[in-house]
């Protein structure tokens, strides 16, 4: 840890400055191999981003090594934009979402109860795969349309039997790029089933094909 600089503000050029005032202060700009970041437009913006200005400065090309999380984050944001009814800012964690897709499919958790849902003040996008399968589970329960019904029995069964798995193992660097292809062929598949789901699935799926490159082969 080099250091813990406050700035102005999030830009992609604040963030550049910071890092580059810190590598110059500590005289080890040249041991720069590598860059660890969340997928954001202010760190990969092809102009202004963070990364991209920091290989402009280092006059050389760097390895990204960026946050999968976020791009399944994506996913299921834009496939679940096709329903209308989740509330947004809740805190949630990995564990009640393993737990949740283990009872939508049928398996048996111990002990178990359902979690109530936290106010936070940022939007966390696990809050989407959370709030649509508690739910559906408890579906029998609450008093909604048909239409929402469906909706919600809809994005559980994509969330239970695809997102959850690849969010969930997306961590794991040494499977993740075939994960990445897995999730894209699930989602060519699945176009069977719910085409327009697929479709959305597979256009933010390559927006992010940039992860799939040659300089991130060793990991």
């Amino acid at each position: 840890l080099l250091g813990i600089p406050v700035i102005k503000d999030s830009t992609g050029m604040s963030q550049h400055n910071a890092v580059i005032k810190l590598l110059d202060e500590w005289e080890v700009t040249d041991n720069v191999v590598g860059m660890v970041f969340d997928t954001t437009a202010s760190n990969t913006g092809r102009w202004k981003g963070c990364a991209t200005s920091i290989e402009f400065t280092l006059d050389r090309a760097v390895l990204w090594l960026a946050c999968r999380h976020h791009m399944y984050e994506l996913h299921v944001k834009h496939v679940a934009a096709l329903s209308t009814l989740l509330p947004s800012h809740y805190l949630l964690d990995y564990r009640e979402l393993l737990e949740l897709t283990v009872l939508f499919l049928g398996g048996t958790v111990y002990p178990f109860k359902f979690r109530k849902s936290v106010a936070h003040q940022h939007a966390r996008f696990m809050a989407y795969s959370i709030y649509f399968l508690k739910m559906q589970l408890m579906s029998q329960r609450l008093n909604m349309t048909d239409d929402e019904a469906g909706k919600v029995k809809r994005m559980s069964t994509f969330i239970a039997v695809f997102h959850s798995r690849a969010f969930l193992r997306s961590r794991i660097s040494s499977i993740a790029p075939s994960m990445d292809l897995k999730y894209l062929t699930d989602m060519n598949i699945y176009a069977k089933e719910d085409a327009e789901a697929s479709a959305v699935a597979i256009k933010s799926v390559s927006n992010h094909l940039w992860y799939l490159t040659e300089e991130a082969v060793v990991f």
